[in-house]
């Protein structure tokens, strides 16, 4: 076997174990290296492997071709490098391997829907690799589970990040092999944990680097840091609500580079809610300030109409103009067409857009994770005056019973509406941070 000296003590033995267990799992936090090294268990038993057939799968094919194919320089292009090409089986995306027992083809799959499992039905398997297993549609695992069974030589690898402990991948798919492992050590289970601590390839300074992005307490740092199968529970802001003086500023500064503005439209029990955020180069870097929020009332006991939302939105645009000298850079407003094209109206004769937020960019689990590495960074600040919002991020709660995309508690209890209009206020800068693994605002 290559030598895995670059591999720690609990990588180089998961690589070794699995050229004598049939279902090999790695499990851990972000950036442990679990790609790398499942990929190189994976090519050892190909190299070896009887069968001519194999798949590599992720979410989407996309998604195994960079994190299997490619994977950093690391993947099975490197591995068989000069012995290797890309092209199609039967119109299929695939990798042609010479081996030392013949060439192979490694079928290249998406499994991230229902559906994805109808273009592997009708072969055999003699290796299966899914990366981010528990991301994938629990049919298409289970195909490929049946697709083995004939196998000369079964082996499957799959590896994933920690999800709740009630997670469904664990009771339909992992507690089962776990259970029959611990009955019969003979069975064939072979089962690594790794963090951030495993990547030889990242330095330490690296490593505290990441850490300094991370709220300790947070649910975010248990799983993504710590590899642990945490459910969300209690306040999601954990860090603000201690301790919100940190993040508070008496006022707001008189000049700022760009200003957002967010809406989120209220309904029979919804509030109407305006907030506005401003982009400044502060003594640390970029940062986001939110300056003013604004709450649509019921000023006459009559109700809240359409025009009385659209006139407030336009004062609310033109007081921010007034203070600070330019026109707000954009809207993002929750989806109602006729509200958007009559505060669009209102707003009309200024360079500015009011869109709708992308609600598929983000889910809402990644948003508080994200938010909450702003706060962490000390690159978001709220002016005292934006007392609604500061009660409202005080305040938020993990739904017990909600999945883990759905994580705040929408009730009475928790002002969901302020939130959501702060953080489509900060949408532009947030994806844009996102998509630079950084920012041009948040550097």
């Amino acid at each position: 076997m290559a030598d895995l000296s670059p591999f720690t003590y609990t990588q180089s033995a998961y690589v070794v174990d699995s050229a004598a267990c049939w279902l090999n799992i790695l499990e851990g936090g972000k950036r442990g290296g679990k790609n790398v090294v499942n990929v190189n268990a994976f090519a050892h038993a190909l190299d070896d492997h009887p069968d001519r057939l194999h798949l590599a799968a992720g979410v989407t094919v996309a998604a195994a071709k960079l994190n299997i194919i490619d994977c950093d320089g690391f993947g099975l292009a490197n591995h068989f490098l000069g012995r290797c090409r890309e092209g199609k089986y039967k119109d299929r995306d695939c990798l042609y391997v010479q081996t030392k027992t013949g060439e192979k083809i490694v079928l290249i799959s998406g499994g991230g829907k229902l559906g994805d499992e109808k273009p592997i039905k009708g072969n055999s398997y003699g290796s299966v690799l899914i990366t981010e297993v528990n991301e994938c549609h629990p049919v298409f695992i289970q195909e490929t589970l049946d697709r083995t069974l004939k196998s000369s030589n079964r082996k499957i690898f799959w590896d994933f990040n920690p999800k709740p402990p009630t997670h469904w991948f664990y009771r339909d798919f992992f507690d089962f092999h776990w259970r029959r492992q611990q009955d019969n050590p003979r069975y064939g289970l072979n089962y690594a944990h790794v963090t951030i601590a495993d990547n030889m390839s990242i330095s330490d300074e690296q490593i505290r680097a990441v850490l300094a992005t991370y709220d300790k307490s947070s649910v975010w740092y248990r799983r993504d840091i710590r590899g642990e199968r945490a459910a969300a529970e209690g306040l999601i802001f954990m860090q603000f609500a201690n301790n919100p003086a940190r993040w508070i500023i008496p006022e707001p500064l008189p000049h700022y580079a760009r200003l957002f503005i967010g809406v989120d439209f209220g309904g029979s029990k919804a509030k109407t809610v305006f907030t506005l955020s401003g982009v400044v180069d502060g003594a640390a870097g970029p940062e986001i300030h939110v300056l003013a929020v604004h709450t649509v009332r019921d000023k006459r006991g009559e109700g809240i109409d359409a025009q009385q939302i659209i006139d407030e939105y336009r004062e609310f645009f033109e007081a921010a103009m007034a203070r600070y000298g330019i026109t707000p850079h954009r809207t993002y407003t929750d989806h109602d067409e006729a509200l958007r094209v009559g505060m669009k109206k209102a707003v009309a004769g200024h360079n500015h857009r009011v869109e709708f937020v992308d609600k598929t960019t983000v889910t809402l689990s990644a948003w508080c994770k994200y938010l909450n590495t702003l706060f962490n960074q000390d690159k978001l600040k709220i002016a005292a005056s934006c007392t609604p919002l500061i009660e409202s991020l005080k305040g938020l709660l993990f739904d017990p019973k909600a999945d883990d995309d759905r994580p705040i508690d929408d009730d009475v209890t928790c002002d969901v509406d302020t939130y959501d209009s702060f953080r489509y206020s900060v949408v532009d800068v947030l994806a844009d941070w996102i998509s630079r693994g950084g920012g041009a605002y948040l550097r």
